[in-house]
């Protein structure tokens, strides 16, 4: 019988290179980089012919030698270090060719485990974006060596769009592996040390650390810094910073009481600096924002820190997409100039499922719209408190497109919407980012739990009493006999319409969803409107509606056309741009329905109705 020294030794490994951030897929061979037991040096390289990447759910691993290259979502004996790190083999090599510096593999490894900038604590890999000034010298020879003189001329913004839409592109993995080769060519070599954090008052990665002093004034506020490379800077302040709408997408901060610290050790080698935070400090909130709200005195808690969180200044922004996964809200991605596409947020969510496994439910907001109320779809409590429903479901109140409401329908009960008791527009809206795969379960506004005016969360939280909130019943679904049993629904008006963009499935051009403008600027979406990703086919001042059922695999599909006549070919349902459309589907791939209220037919009805 082997003994436990003949076990193969767990190494947890994951679906992305660590180098170009882009997923593995079959075929494409790596190395695993494994490290020593203080994961402060290279120790031995594993090399894997094939990536043995990735079953739907996880459950993926390799036996080379004596490691275990294990992917198990959850896995308790890949819990302890060794840590490990893993990179397309062509992406090292490139890497190699470039960092002309000593120990370029040490200091490689050490890079990529310290960027997480947390160790002792399980948190996930931040992925924040290389920013475009360190990629400048990258993209220009990447440019230049590529024979594409004339994207270098292109406005930075342009750049950015291309770069988010073109993900992932062998261009953009050359760029980030030489920004990497040329930075750690140049970085210093430097001996492993470390200081407890209540001795540090402030460093910098590439200066020197300042000790706190007898006689300081006491600081009793740290703030962390971390951006793509990983601990930017530490400093210490005299009192938690008041909340404002500032906000970043290539760093990340912890704003906390120095207690919340207790026992943390600051390590440094080779110019950067991680920080060893040991089990007390699991509770650490990460924001977008160097000056967070602080929900612990807002009564928010967590059972899955330490938890990342991200603000949304919804002045700033033209839409919001709801990331759905069955009956969970996973993700919401806010639409900006430098994030047209959700794209980025539904890949974060896992490496394991591809972007059709996910709901995208799309809320526009254009110029002029604003978001009066955000509230969930709870049930009543046996002591009177409301509780969250099971599964998610949304109210979003808008001042030009009404109520939207967000999330699957549930079965008929006690449910209701609850909105907060004189809720000004909300300007800021926070939400947890935590890419762990675990939803965001339910949204109140946080005015409720005094926290800054103009500010709605989206987070855990505890049972609610009904003192502070008006209830709205959930809208019926009278508009069709709708055959799915719990379907994701959405509704827009006919009329007054000026624009309507037809998202279809790339494949077959069935419809997925449809985004409606309106005379008076308003605009609403029904179905999936995946922006960016899937076809659309807009259709101006539409006066009638047309719509067959076909079926595909056994599943219901639609095709849906606008017109300015009514004229259509057989086997079309035509209604003029009047009265109300309800738009039906399940899940992803599966069923699609369709129905117009108060219908006036310009032929016979089809076998839709």
């Amino acid at each position: 019988m082997p003994s436990d020294t003949d076990m193969p030794v767990h190494i947890a490994v994951h679906s992305r290179c660590d180098l170009c951030e882009n997923i593995m897929i079959e075929e494409e061979k790596c190395i695993v980089l494994i490290g020593n037991l203080e994961s402060t040096a290279f120790s031995v390289g594993v090399p894997v012919p094939a990536y043995h990447a990735l079953s739907m759910d996880g459950n993926a691993y390799v036996v080379v030698g004596r490691w275990k290259l294990c992917n198990l979502m959850s896995c308790r004996r890949c819990d302890d270090p060794p840590d490990a790190v893993t990179f397309h083999l062509d992406c090292l090599k490139l890497f190699m060719r470039n960092c002309t510096g000593r120990d370029a593999l040490d200091k490689l490894w050490l890079a990529v485990i310290w960027r997480k900038a947390l160790a002792g604590v399980e948190v996930e890999p931040l992925r924040l974006p290389t920013s475009p000034t360190s990629l400048s010298s990258a993209f220009a020879f990447v440019a230049g060596n590529c024979n594409l003189p004339q994207i270098k001329k292109l406005p930075q913004e342009v750049r950015d769009t291309i770069q988010e839409l073109s993900e992932p592109h062998p261009l953009l993995r050359y760029m980030v592996v030489l920004e990497s080769a040329w930075r750690l060519s140049t970085s210093s070599s430097e001996p492993l040390g470390s200081l407890p954090l209540r001795q540090v008052s402030s460093w910098t990665r590439g200066s020197s650390t300042e000790l706190v002093g007898e006689a300081t004034v006491p600081m009793p506020i740290i703030r962390c810094t971390i951006d793509s490379i990983g601990l930017r800077k530490i400093e210490r302040l005299a009192a938690r910073p008041r909340f404002e709408e500032t906000r970043y997408d290539n760093m990340v901060f912890i704003v906390e009481h120095e207690d919340r610290f207790r026992d943390a050790v600051v390590q440094f080698k080779n110019g950067i600096a991680r920080l060893n935070v040991p089990e007390s400090g699991k509770d650490l909130q990460i924001w977008d924002t160097p000056t967070p709200p602080d929900l612990f005195r807002h009564r928010i808690k967590f059972d899955q820190p330490p938890r990342r969180f991200s603000t949304i200044d919804m002045g700033a922004i033209t839409g919001l997409t709801f990331v759905m996964f069955y009956n969970n809200l996973v993700a919401i991605h806010p639409h900006t100039k430098a994030a047209v596409s959700a794209v980025s947020s539904v890949d974060r969510i896992s490496d394991w499922y591809p972007r059709d496994a996910f709901v995208w439910v799309y809320v526009p907001l254009p110029r002029g719209e604003t978001l009066l109320g955000f509230g969930p779809l709870v049930r009543k409590h046996r002591d009177g408190s409301w509780v969250p429903a099971d599964g998610h479901c949304f109210l979003l109140r808008l001042l030009l497109a009404g109520d939207v409401i967000v999330g699957r329908r549930q079965p008929a009960g006690l449910e209701s919407f609850l909105l907060n008791k004189g809720q000004p527009a909300i300007r800021t809206l926070l939400h947890d980012t935590s890419y762990s795969f675990h939803p965001i379960v339910t949204s109140y506004p946080f005015s409720y739990l005094s926290g800054p005016a103009n500010t709605g969360a989206v987070s855990w939280s505890s049972p609610l009493m009904t003192d502070d909130w008006d209830e709205y019943p959930p809208m019926t679904d009278d508009l069709v006999e709708c055959p799915l049993k719990r379907w994701h629904r959405s509704y827009a008006n006919l009329e007054n319409v000026s624009r309507v963009h037809v998202s279809q499935e790339p494949e077959r051009g069935y419809c997925r969803g449809l985004l409606f403008e309106y005379e008076n600027g308003a605009q609403r979406a029904v179905g999936q409107c995946r922006l960016h990703v899937d076809p659309v086919g807009t259709f101006e001042k539409p006066k009638t509606i047309s719509f067959s059922r076909t079926e595909q695999d056994g599943l219901a599909k639609i095709r849906v056309h606008f017109s300015e006549s009514h004229d259509q070919g057989g086997g079309w349902a035509v209604r003029l741009m009047a009265g109300m459309l309800g738009f039906y589907f399940d899940e992803p791939g599966g069923l699609t329905w369709i129905s117009v209220s108060q219908p006036s037919p310009t032929r016979p009805d089809t076998e839709l109705e």
